[in-house]
C-alpha cells in the first residue's frame, strides 16, 4: 500500500437506484449529480464513484458527461444492488465480472475497486475479488450493529487500510472513539462542530449516496422512521458537504482518489 506524508481524505459516492437500490427509479442520481459535481469541482478535489452497473441505461449518459474523462475514479458497486451472500459465490463472481466489463466499456477506464451493495460481505469476498481482477475493496463500514459481524467473519479485522490476500481493503472511516461511520448524513445530523471534535485520523474515507441529498422523499414503502431519518438528515446537506470539504482543506487534508493507495 502506498503511504502519504500528508493527511489524506477520500470522497466516495455510491450511485445506485433510489432508496439504496430498493426502488427501480433513478431520479436521485439525475437530480443530485450536477449540483454535487459543481461543489466537488469548485473545491478542486477528486472523488471516487462506486457505480451500480444496472443504472447505466437510465442515467449513464449524464454520468459519463459529468464524471467520465475527468480526474475522478469509477469503481464497481455491483451489477445489481443486492446482497450477494445468499446468492452464492458463483453468482457473485459472474456479476462482479459483468459489472467490471460493463463499466470499463462504458467509461473507457480501468475499474480497480469495488464496494458491496449495503456493505454486505462474506468470508469468500476477498478471494473472489482477487480472482476477478480487482485491486482494492471498500466494503468495511463499521457501526455499532455491524462490528461483531466483521470481527467474527474476518479474523484480525481492523479499521485501517490493510491487505486481505492480494486485495487492499480501505474501510469507510468512523468517528473517533465511537462506531458511527463517516457518512455525510451522520455528519449532518451530528453537526459539523461535533464532527470536528470526533474527526477520524488519516486516511479519512467519507461516503454518501445520491439519494441522501434528494429533496423528494419519494413514496417508496419504507417505514415512517426511515422517512423521518432521511428528511432530517438531508436538511441542509449540500451546505454541510461544502463546509466539510473546506474545513478539511483548512486542516491540511489532501483529497485523493481511492486508487491512489495502490502501489
Amino acid at each position: 500500500m502506498k503511504g502519504f506524508k500528508e493527511k489524506t481524505a477520500v470522497l466516495t459516492f455510491d450511485i445506485e437506484s433510489d432508496w439504496g437500490g430498493r426502488a427501480e427509479s433513478v431520479t436521485a442520481a439525475d437530480a443530485v449529480l450536477p449540483r454535487l459535481m459543481e461543489t466537488i469541482e469548485g473545491a478542486g478535489v477528486p472523488a471516487t464513484f462506486f457505480v451500480n452497473a444496472s443504472i447505466l441505461g437510465a442515467c449513464g449518459g449524464r454520468l459519463r458527461a459529468l464524471i467520465g474523462g475527468k480526474d475522478h475514479e469509477i469503481s464497481s458497486h455491483g451489477l445489481r444492488h443486492v446482497e450477494y451472500g445468499p446468492l452464492g459465490p458463483a453468482v457473485f463472481k459472474k456479476e462482479l465480472l459483468d459489472s467490471k466489463k460493463i463499466l470499463e466499456d462504458f467509461f473507457s477506464s480501468t475499474v480497480k475497486g469495488y464496494r458491496a451493495p449495503r456493505f454486505s460481505v462474506t468470508d469468500r469476498h476477498f478471494d473472489i475479488l482477487g480472482e476477478c481482477g480487482f485491486s482494492y475493496d471498500s466494503s468495511f463500514c463499521l457501526n455499532i450493529l455491524s462490528l461483531k459481524r466483521f470481527i467474527r467473519t474476518f479474523p484480525g479485522f481492523n479499521s485501517r487500510p490493510h491487505y486481505r490476500g492480494g486485495v487492499l481493503e480501505v474501510p469507510v472511516s468512523h468517528m473517533k472513539g465511537i462506531f458511527l461511520p463517516a457518512g455525510l448524513l451522520w455528519i449532518n445530523l451530528a453537526g459539523l462542530r461535533a464532527f470536528k471534535l470526533l474527526l477520524p485520523g488519516s486516511p479519512l474515507v467519507l461516503y454518501a449516496h445520491m439519494f441522501d441529498f434528494h429533496a423528494d422523499p419519494q413514496e417508496y414503502r419504507v417505514s415512517a422512521a426511515k422517512k423521518i431519518w432521511y428528511r432530517a438528515g438531508r436538511r441542509g446537506l449540500y451546505g454541510t458537504f461544502s463546509r466539510t470539504i473546506a474545513y478539511l482543506q483548512a486542516c491540511g487534508f489532501i483529497f485523493r482518489r481511492m486508487d491512489s493507495f495502490l502501489p
